[in-house]
């Protein structure tokens, strides 16, 4: 073997001579290497020894980042590749020593392998390459080295697909096509670099990237597309680039390898016909590495790592923090909890649609081609077992089956586990639709797009072309023997996909389409019937939608506070006296109480001024003994009176005491209550104020409302009269709590473990510490606020300020023109309008129920009146089939006509193949969701006033508990009616607020509680709905996929839309007071 010196030995090239000439395979920079004194070892430690040889199992097992594993690696590397060669001596590891230390910079000598393992110590953190003994600066250049010699596929484009070339265990990548201008039938051409393989495919084999194979006599190697493994391996895995999940398929007989023309889209047709069975197809099909994805057409992206294509991620998330008050959202649809109620929604499908299929009468067609009896249905895909491909019914185009849970996701359609989509591809064969067989000429494919007129097609076969050249090389290429007759002209044709190039097949629509012997009259007769009985047996679900309960259920003064026993909360949270015999045991805290705030200054006064300095520590006015040595702000209120608020707080909380509580509370109470001294209680103090202290988990309010400290300080000021402070004697007293939070703080900074600093220290507790963290010390700023709100109301001004001409707002800081937001509220009320009718209509027009409700909601018209029950215990809306109002006939007839498949509309594919479609209900659910997310908005800034987010998640169809119905419909229009969230917070009494929507946006939400609700309620069962699910479709109106839109995602959709279509993201509560704020100014208030 040759090595060719460049006139700079830092560069070598790398060679293979195995009994063949010579081949030069890549180029690398020997600076960077472990230099060694046997100029053979050199060479081979400059490239991947899997180039070279199999690799052996004994140096399999070396594949770590030990730097003695790296030194062994490179002794028993060498000893395999001369024992391959069999004019090199045998290598020992004698013979490597004494050596250099691999690592660049080190001068240590190593004279064995025991000095080599002791040296190993001195490198921890090295950049080695776990493939081989290769060692580099920084883990950029080792990742770089990974990507370029030891990735194992390289990306190839073929027929307007992606396919997977992989490296074989010689280390190589061997092109595929044979004969090859850069290799001979006996030496394909073959290289080691990833990249020189593309770029030799792109530069001999350009013309495959998007059609087929160019010349009969040209094979295709299908063999080297497959992962090349041991033969102890029976399976190869194959990874699409673009597919989310992998699929593992059989390995490929080897009498199949060589069947080149026929295992690629459109082959050559066989003598005789294909004709379909029942079963799966027993046809052979084509090597299952030869999947195709998207068409990708730049050499670009050929150049691209396998590893910088990233999964597929769900588009289906939407988030967004708001800021403050009563605006804050949290994380609204946690990713992990919508995948597994998705998979949930998904399993009960599949036991729907196996009942159906276990209890069906009508056997499975034999004389068409569409199979819909296999778990994939339940994604929406039937199986054309001639072509052997999967169809989705949405979208109607043939789909990779590498591809099928990420293309299910797109449409909204909860997927199947991945074990059941790889048994259905393995049990009907699938393949991608380039691969798919061709067909005769038959009638058009149903559930694909319709066919095309004007093509051109070929007279020997089905293909078919746009243009009568494309056709002629087809048949030049494809039937060379037979007659050159001019291409067919005007002709329909149809394509399984639009997104991968395949080609055209003709098809005779004069030959009669199949159709399913199953009709829809019987299953609408079933589900009409089933929800008629569920109506007249309704059985209401516990509510589980309630209001918000502020108040903790774990203590007893919230009920006295909420009943109005404001004596008892003022009992609850007083001062233990002498005089009262019940707080007898509770007079033995005192002193320990007072002695551990004495504690907590003093160890306040040792801490270091920075740390002081996070804490701002406002000291009592008698604890100044030095001025100049203190610089925080002085309180006027005595050491005692912080002593004695302490006490207040662990009164309140032991009086209230009933198990379970924390159990450091529970130590204190038993102490006390055991009379024990009090060098036995001092030290039970700090862990109970210091749990107080500490984060709490759920919503903000709940955080707010159930902080003991906060309990404890609206118990404390409520006087003997009964009677709630004003908001100027109750703001004191957070400057106390204040000071008794930053107490315990430094108390458990001063405690620390010996040997723990204080910075330490407060790294664990940085978030008590921090002013601006939603902690106990952030809570405390707005709890001022929510005292004043609970003793006076919200304020009645809202914080707006108009320009000078009028013609605009300012709301916290966002600047909003009032042309901006007429034109946007008109403008999102025509896209609810269009979408309404185009999309969750499928476009099919009721124009005799559009122009009733037109003069159902007209004052003027006195022909046809409005009547409606204020209160019911029925489920659902009287207005619709109260016999006065003439809706009932309306009622069934938009789900008839979506089943029915004779009606023309949008999307209709609901029933396919005898059977009900449970993706597209899933589908059609998910339009209807994002429907009313833009519509529940509209609703809000169209309803006349200002209203709060928990007010419209709240609204519901039916009743509440008393009865009241919360949607109601009036002469002119249909009023909403909310129930007031402040009114029942603060007095437990719901009051409601009438909420009338305009005429136009009245009549869209009466036609959808006409025509969409009951369909709805009667396709809920089979989308797999819970039973919680079917009851909020009988009793809210806001419901997306069943589930009843809550407050936060509306905080979050008001922010979305206005951005849209206001040009600014406007919270909910700056949209509240700009409303406010334009009633008073125009009904003269302001």
């Amino acid at each position: 073997m040759d090595i060719l010196e460049f006139g700079n030995r830092s560069q070598l090239p790398v060679t293979r001579n195995f009994g063949k000439s010579p081949v030069v395979t890549g180029l690398w920079n020997s600076s960077s290497l472990p230099r060694f004194s046997c100029p053979v070892i050199s060479f081979f430690s400059s490239f991947n020894p899997s180039a070279v040889c199999p690799t052996p199992p004994a140096v399999a097992l070396l594949r770590t980042v030990s730097f003695f594993n790296i030194v062994k690696a490179q002794v028993n590397i060498s000893n395999v590749c001369a024992q391959n060669h069999s004019k090199w001596p045998q290598l020992t590891p004698f013979r490597l020593f004494p050596q250099p230390c691999p690592i660049p910079g080190c001068v240590v000598v190593m004279n064995s392998l025991d000095d080599a393992q002791k040296h190993s110590l001195a490198h921890p953190d090295d950049n080695h390459c776990t493939q081989c003994p290769l060692v580099f600066h920084t883990p950029e250049a080792r990742r770089k080295h990974v990507k370029v010699l030891h990735q194992p596929a390289v990306q190839l484009s073929f027929n307007g697909a992606k396919y997977k070339l992989y490296r074989q265990l010689t280390g190589t990548f061997a092109c595929p096509v044979t004969p090859c201008s850069d290799g001979t039938p006996q030496e394909p051409f073959a290289t080691s670099i990833p990249v020189n393989m593309q770029n030799h495919w792109n530069r001999r084999h350009k013309e495959l990237h998007a059609g087929f194979l160019a010349s009969s006599a040209a094979q295709l190697d299908c063999s080297l597309f497959l992962e090349d493994q041991p033969p102890v391996q029976t399976q190869a895995l194959v990874i699409d680039v673009d597919a989310e999940n992998s699929v593992s398929q059989p390995p490929v007989d080897p009498s199949h390898e060589s069947s080149i023309t026929e295992t690629f889209p459109f082959g050559e047709l066989p003598d005789e016909d294909i004709i379909p069975t029942m079963s799966p197809p027993t046809e052979k099909t084509p090597p299952p590495n030869q999947a195709s994805v998207e068409d990708y057409d730049s050499e670009e992206e050929d150049s691209l790592s396998l590893s910088s294509v990233s999964d597929l991620d769900d588009q289906d998330a939407d988030s967004e923090a708001d800021d403050g008050d009563e605006d804050s959202d949290s994380a609204l649809f946690p990713a992990q909890k919508r995948s597994q109620a998705r998979a949930e929604q998904a399993m009960r499908i599949a036991e729907v649609h196996q009942g159906a299929i276990s209890t069906s009468t009508t056997p499975p067609s034999t004389t068409s081609f569409i199979r819909s009896d296999h778990h994939l249905f339940i994604m929406g895909y039937v199986i054309h077992v001639g072509f052997g491909v999967a169809i989705c019914t949405n979208c109607r185009e043939a789909i990779s089956p590498k591809t099928l849970i990420a293309h299910a996701r797109t449409h909204g359609v909860p997927v199947l586990p991945q074990k059941m989509t790889d048994a259905v591809v393995a049990n009907f064969k699938l393949v991608s639709p380039p691969q798919a067989n061709r067909l005769a000429v038959s009638a058009p494919v149903p559930y694909l797009q319709p066919p095309v007129l004007g093509c051109f097609g070929c007279n020997s076969c089905s293909y078919a072309a746009k243009n009568s050249s494309t056709v002629k090389d087809h048949q030049k290429d494809h039937h060379p023997d037979q007659p050159r007759l001019p291409p067919l002209q005007s002709i329909h044709a149809q394509r399984l996909n639009t997104a991968t190039q395949t080609a055209y097949f003709q098809v005779d629509i004069s030959l009669p389409q199949f159709e399913s012997p199953t009709e829809a009259r019987v299953f609408l007769e079933k589900a009409i019937a089933q929800q008629n009985d569920r109506e007249a047996h309704y059985e209401r679900l516990p509510p589980t939608n309630k209001h918000v309960d502020i108040w903790p259920r774990k203590s007893r003064w919230h009920q006295a506070l909420r009943s109005a026993d404001r004596i008892r909360v003022h009992a609850l949270g007083s001062y233990p006296s002498n005089h009262v015999p019940e707080d007898a045991w509770l007079l033995r805290i005192r002193k320990p109480v007072l002695r551990y705030f004495k504690k907590a200054i003093a160890g306040t006064a040792g801490l270091t001024p920075d740390t002081r300095a996070q804490l701002k520590n406002p000291y009592p006015k008698e604890f100044n003994h030095n001025h100049a040595s203190y610089s925080e702000p002085q309180e006027s209120v005595t050491f005692s009176t912080y002593a004695r608020y302490g006490v207040q707080i662990l009164a309140t909380l032991l009086r209230s005491f009933h198990r379970p509580l924390a159990p450091h509370i529970c130590a204190l109470y038993q102490a006390v209550r055991d009379k024990a001294p009090g060098n036995q209680i001092l030290p039970l103090i700090q862990p109970v104020f210091f749990s107080l202290v500490q984060r709490f988990s759920g919503r903000v309010a709940d955080d707010d409302f159930r902080c003991p400290l906060l309990c404890a300080n609206i118990a404390t000021n409520v006087n003997a009269e009964g009677q709630l402070r004003d908001i100027r004697a109750i703001s004191p007293t957070f400057t106390r709590l204040q000071w008794c939070i930053r107490a315990i703080v430094a108390t458990h900074i001063f405690q620390r473990l010996p040997g723990l600093s204080e910075d330490a220290a407060c790294v664990a507790i940085a978030d008590l510490i921090v002013e601006h963290e939603p902690t106990t010390f952030g809570r405390n700023r707005r709890n001022i606020h929510t005292i004043k709100y609970i003793i006076d109301g919200s304020p009645s001004k809202p914080s707006l300020v108009f320009s000078e001409d009028g013609k605009a707002v300012s709301c916290r800081g966002d600047f909003l023109p009032l042309q901006d937001l007429c034109s946007g509220t008109n403008s999102g009320l025509d896209d609810v309008e269009t979408e309404f009718f185009n999309t969750i209509l499928r476009g099919l027009p009721y124009p005799e129920l559009k122009a009733l409700l037109a003069r159902y909601y007209d004052s003027r018209d006195a022909g046809v009146r409005a009547h409606d029950n204020h209160r019911s215990t029925t489920p659902g809306y009287t207005f619709i089939w109260d016999k006065r109002n003439p809706f009932e006939e309306f009622r069934y007839r938009f789900l008839c006509d979506l089943v029915d498949q004779k009606v023309d509309c949008n999307g209709n594919n609901f029933w396919v193949d005898g059977k009900l479609n449970p993706a597209a209900i899933a589908h059609w659910n998910r339009q209807i969701a994002l429907w009313w997310e833009r519509t529940v908005i509209v609703a809000h800034m169209t309803a006349g006033g200002p209203s709060r987010a928990p007010e419209l998640a709240t609204t519901t169809s039916t009743q509440l508990h008393d009865g009241d119905r919360k949607v109601h419909c009036c002469q002119d229009h249909l009023c909403l009616l909310c129930t007031y969230s402040k009114s029942s917070e603060n007095t437990s009494v719901d009051k409601m607020v009438l909420k009338p929507l305009p005429k136009r946006l009245s009549i869209i939400i009466t036609m959808f509680l006409i025509l969409v609700r009951p369909a709805e309620q009667a396709l809920a069962p089979y989308a797999g709905m819970t039973a919680q699910q079917q009851e909020n479709y009988a009793s809210h109106l806001f419901v997306a996929e069943g589930d009843i839109i809550p407050a936060a995602r509306i905080r979050f959709l008001m922010r979305k839309f206005s951005d849209a279509y206001f040009h600014v993201p406007l919270s909910f509560n700056q949209i509240r007071h700009i409303l406010k704020g334009i009633i008073l100014r125009e009904s003269g208030y302001d």
